[in-house]
């Protein structure tokens, strides 16, 4: 399935008695894996408010792209900038409501972010990433080390017992709550 887009095969799907039996291991696996994933993210930025800024405008500027074949677009690889027609419009508010930052340090954040060329503001005052961005390279780099990260926090998880693959989707049903793990 590696690089598919809306197909469906296995999935991981909660074992729901023993998460409950386990869900001691269980947050604090969940709270190492988010610390690690955040600390990768502030490896590129140098602070945790900024790290989150710049998670949030990528992802408020891209999310409808979810929806869509990347490849179609020539956007599929993380090197590659998004061409600002595809971009959702994404404000200071829109940040500061994402990050739960306050406002005002979130415009101020976004200002250096700005400074520093990682983010660029049109004339009507929307946020982007920076097309021509100098740390794309870092980022695919980040992004594939995330996953690893999340894999491994995975397999950690099918070990526990406390996910559990399934090969057909039809057996959802028959899984404990019969639904399939958030995506």
């Amino acid at each position: 399935m590696s690089g598919t887009h809306g197909k469906r095969g296995m999935s991981l799907v909660v074992n729901s008695p023993e998460a409950e039996a386990q869900s001691r291991l269980i947050a604090m696996r969940m709270v190492a894996l988010t610390l690690r994933l955040m600390e990768r993210w502030r490896g590129l930025i140098h602070d945790n408010d900024s790290a989150m800024i710049m998670m949030a405008v990528a992802l408020i500027n891209t999310e409808s792209l979810t929806r869509t074949e990347l490849a179609e677009h020539g956007i599929a690889d993380i090197k590659n900038g998004v061409p600002p027609d595809l971009l959702r419009k994404c404000n200071i508010s829109s940040v500061a409501l994402a990050t739960g930052l306050n406002r005002e340090t979130t415009r101020r954040k976004i200002t250096h972010l700005v400074e520093r060329g990682f983010l660029a503001k049109g004339a009507d005052g929307h946020v982007y990433l920076k097309p021509e961005l100098a740390i794309r390279e870092q980022m695919a780099h980040t992004v594939r080390s995330q996953l690893e990260t999340l894999a491994k926090s995975a397999n950690d998880f099918l070990r526990d017992g406390t996910l559990k693959l399934l090969d057909d989707p039809d057996s959802w049903a028959q899984a404990d709550e019969g639904h399939p793990s958030p995506s």
